[in-house]
């Protein structure tokens, strides 16, 4: 048996040039979570928590490299430890996929500030209105009406993160009968932990998006891979976050 932690980055720069990297809040939560990861880690009533031992994965996007980065900074007296990789579970090209809703969408930056001229309301309002395109950009894609448009398409996408993640296990499974298997953590996207978990639940396709849309920054999922095949054991967990104050929890 073998537990998978998918980790949510933290929260990135929404409404700035350079989307991708961390924002200040993004970076804190990040270590918040490592702080908390080292803390269950000496916890010994819970034979589950995870061990510091694991072997870890991170998608290639600045975010993910950041998130763990910060997370290790989050260990006491923590020690370099090895991260590979896997551009598999990079999220969906979110450029793409709101530019051909819309072609003056060309970033997050220029559809907030589209909707904003337009629209003339409250903040509250606005990040409502927001939500609502984006998740109508998000539906076109996943339709597969269009899919000549996209350069990766929605079935492409999903794919993409079911590969990675059993090329991953598969991984560890080759191991000698006689060495440990290493529970495995995945710095990564919402978009990608949606789709993971809406394959292993066997959810339709436009429930994915709303798993992704209900991911917090930094919070974690885990999964359980058996010879039966994957279960999820955890969805969505931010105790990290609720413990130092809600004003730190987000979902951009």
């Amino acid at each position: 048996m073998t537990n998978i932690y998918l980790v949510r980055h933290g929260q990135a720069s929404f409404g700035e040039d350079d989307y991708d990297k961390l924002s200040e809040k993004g970076i804190q939560q990040a270590i918040f979570l490592g702080k908390h990861w080292q803390q269950l880690s000496k916890n010994k009533v819970k034979k589950n928590a995870p061990k510091l031992n694991e072997k870890f994965y991170a998608g290639s996007l600045l975010r993910h490299e950041q998130t763990a980065e910060y997370f290790f900074n989050g260990l006491e007296n923590n020690k370099p430890i090895s991260i590979t990789t896997h551009a598999g579970f990079n999220e969906l090209d979110h450029v793409d996929v709101l530019t051909q809703c819309n072609p003056q969408w060309r970033s997050f930056q220029a559809m907030s500030t589209d909707i904003e001229k337009h629209a003339g309301k409250s903040k509250k309002e606005l990040n409502q209105l927001f939500k609502q395109a984006f998740t109508q950009a998000m539906k076109r894609w996943v339709s597969g009406d269009f899919d000549s448009e996209y350069q990766e398409t929605w079935f492409e996408f999903k794919q993409r993160c079911i590969d990675s993640l059993q090329d991953v296990i598969n991984q560890q499974h080759t191991k000698n009968d006689n060495e440990k298997l290493q529970d495995i953590v995945i710095f990564t996207s919402g978009g990608v932990i949606g789709v993971i978990v809406a394959q292993i639940l066997n959810i339709e396709n436009q429930e994915a998006l709303t798993i992704s849309q209900q991911l917090v920054n930094s919070g974690v999922t885990k999964l359980v891979s058996t010879k039966q095949g994957l279960r999820v054991n955890c969805l969505n967990n931010y105790s990290h976050l609720e413990l130092e104050g809600y004003e730190w929890i987000s979902y951009f």
